[in-house]
């Protein structure tokens, strides 16, 4: 039996056997047939290959707001004859800070935080004359967190969580001539620090995440390169009454982006 059928690069009709047609109509069903179990094949079966990856389990967040430092000095033991007692008042400023975030377990996950703050001081006096005028100053702060989420981290939009860790900071004045000529010249110093505080994440999509908090910060008082107090022998000196603690407050709000590892 001899079918018609229309060829494309024709604008007649041919006869071909139909015998020809069925052979290359099985031939292409095989090609087909073959293409689908070869990308059945390729996928990972139930179990194997990579492991699930989830949008949260890495975080990288940028963080913007204000702080103080919330004196808890107490005075020296003792001040000796003719000793100048210096005073440093601390005024509020901005803070900024960059996180990395591992989310570990379900309800665990681990922070690494470099963060900058503004914290001049509103005035730098002792007893030999009068204060002199607002001192720029800086605190960087270098953190390790754990973060606790009490409802999990893979859920939901709203995630609250607390956060302890422990780091170091380096309070840096940026130096002034006044200062210096009176022999006050404040040098940086490093101080070891605890951490806690807490926030919430608010996801508004896979890949990002608005993060609101508020942390304290403590440490001890540094001395700025002046000894803590005058001894009776040294005679008159220039001394800060550094013993004590300093309570560092910071509110922060920022944007977070998501990514799976």
């Amino acid at each position: 039996m001899i079918q018609p059928i229309y060829r494309a690069d024709s604008s007649s009709f041919e006869a071909v056997p139909a015998s020809s047609r069925y052979r290359m109509t099985a031939f292409l069903s095989r090609c087909c047939l073959a293409l689908v179990l070869s990308g059945g094949i390729a996928q990972p079966l139930p179990g194997q290959g990579t492991a699930e990856t989830h949008p949260r389990k890495w975080e990288f967040s940028f963080l913007a707001g204000a702080g103080f430092l919330s004196d808890g000095t107490s005075g020296p033991a003792e001040a000796g004859n003719g000793s100048s007692l210096v005073t440093l008042d601390y005024k509020a400023g901005y803070s900024m800070a960059f996180g990395v975030i591992e989310n570990l377990a379900e309800k665990f996950g681990a922070e690494m935080r470099y963060g900058i703050n503004s914290l001049p001081f509103g005035s730098v006096g002792s007893a030999e004359g009068p204060p002199m005028p607002e001192q720029a100053h800086y605190v960087h702060e270098l953190t390790y967190s754990l973060l606790v989420y009490p409802h999990g981290w893979k859920r939901g939009r709203l995630i609250p969580y607390a956060l302890a860790g422990l780091g170091a900071s380096l309070f840096q004045p940026s130096g002034d001539a006044d200062a210096a000529s009176r022999g006050l010249a404040l040098k940086g110093r490093w101080k070891l620090a605890g951490e806690m505080g807490g926030g919430v994440k608010l996801y508004l999509d896979p890949s990002w995440s608005l993060r609101f908090e508020v942390r304290d910060r403590l440490t001890g008082v540094p001395d700025y390169g002046l000894p803590r107090a005058a001894s009776r022998d040294q005679g008159a000196g220039t001394a800060l009454p550094a013993s004590g603690r300093l309570h560092h407050w910071r509110f922060q709000a920022g944007l977070t982006y998501n990514v799976a590892p």
